[in-house]
């Protein structure tokens, strides 16, 4: 019985719209899909009857809620479903919470093992008012990692979002075998997204400014910070130094510290003795590198020649990369050591509603 439904449920999920690389209009086929009974299904043996989780019909599968579903994935054995097979029914199930206008449940599966204190819900409340007539997805690749990433085909007929206008919108969406949703964008978003770890590269360094030190704000006197870094709170600033001139121990002297306050950022005059990263056994600063969270981000260009860059950043509202936060403009001067010099920050787009934060 099993193998019967399992060929009949996947090959309702493959069916793609997508006949091949480099075709402007493809044609398009839904992915809806009804149950099917057979004489088969209906001679269940004993033995079947008896596994720890039955194998749900494809009509039974779309029906459950976020949390239904998940549980329903954890439940079944390799033998029922592999990880590929188990993403690629989590594809489908989101895509059916859109077309429902499930709000709760597309939240469900956006979060899964984030913390959903972080996460704005009322953010995406225009899900519940947009009418998706139709989806189609077609799986691009799999990897070792149980990740698979599909290519989705929106059809929407009536919108009000500019996030999810009526038309047809072609997405990339990530899903893994657990029942969560990884990624979740446009298919022609080219910004890349920024790694976990840091470096040296411009992106980072204005990522770093932002998330330590200066937030989301627009502003090119750095010396106005120095108050507040004067009172204890420069664990930023010094984060960025050390970032900025790299070092394996992650610590500076004093006036090594000052001259790079001023170099990096123009601030003089900063007290670094009030700080709890100060040693005064022996004049140094420090961090601890392993003491920060981390915003979803995406360098969308750097641009400009010569010693300044202009870099743009989207900060994401979730951990999908689906819905911009705020998008940040940063003029950089690139020294002759090759040392970062930032000039100025612009907040040049600004949704409302704050960054999503893994802490």
């Amino acid at each position: 019985m099993k193998k019967t439904i399992v060929i009949l449920l996947f090959l309702s999920i493959f069916i793609s719209s997508f006949a091949g690389c480099g075709k402007d209009e493809p044609a398009e086929t839904t992915t809806e899909t009804t149950a099917a009974a057979t004489t088969e299904e209906e001679e269940t043996t004993a033995e079947e009857s008896t596994t720890a989780v039955s194998v749900l019909t494809d009509a039974q599968i779309i029906a459950l809620s976020a949390t239904g579903f998940r549980t329903y994935l954890s439940n079944l054995s390799a033998e029922d479903f592999n990880s590929y097979d188990k993403a690629a029914l989590t594809a489908r199930q989101f895509l059916t919470y859109i077309k429902n206008n499930s709000l709760d449940d597309i939240i469900a599966l956006i979060i899964h093992d984030a913390d959903d204190y972080e996460f704005d819900k009322s953010a995406y409340s225009f899900f519940k008012n947009v009418a998706v007539e139709r989806f189609t997805m077609s799986p691009t690749s799999s990897g070792p990692d149980s990740h698979t990433v599909f290519k989705v085909t929106l059809d929407i007929r009536k919108s009000n979002s500019k996030i999810l206008p009526a038309g047809t919108s072609r997405w990339i969406l990530e899903t893994d075998e657990n029942g969560g949703v990884d990624l979740f964008r446009r298919a022609n978003d080219t910004s890349a997204q920024l790694g976990w770890e840091t470096s040296r590269s411009l992106a980072d360094f204005c990522y770093e400014a932002t998330y330590f030190l200066t937030g989301f704000k627009t502003m090119s006197d750095f010396d106005k910070l120095v108050q507040t870094a004067n009172e204890g709170k420069i664990f930023g600033l010094i984060h960025i130094l050390l970032i900025n001139n790299w070092d394996d121990d992650l610590t500076l002297k004093r006036s090594e510290a000052e001259a790079l306050a001023q170099k990096t950022f123009g601030i003089t005059g900063i007290d670094f003795t009030k700080s709890y990263a100060y040693n005064s056994k022996d004049d140094t600063i420090s961090v601890d590198a392993t003491s920060w969270g981390y915003i979803p981000a995406t360098l969308s260009c750097v641009t400009g020649s010569g010693r300044i860059r202009t870099v743009v950043i989207h900060y994401y509202s979730d951990p999908v990369y689906f819905l911009i936060s705020k998008t940040m403009e940063y003029q950089v001067r690139i020294n002759d050591d090759d040392s970062l010099t930032l000039l100025s920050t612009r907040l040049v787009y600004d949704s409302g509603f704050a960054p999503y934060e893994y802490l």
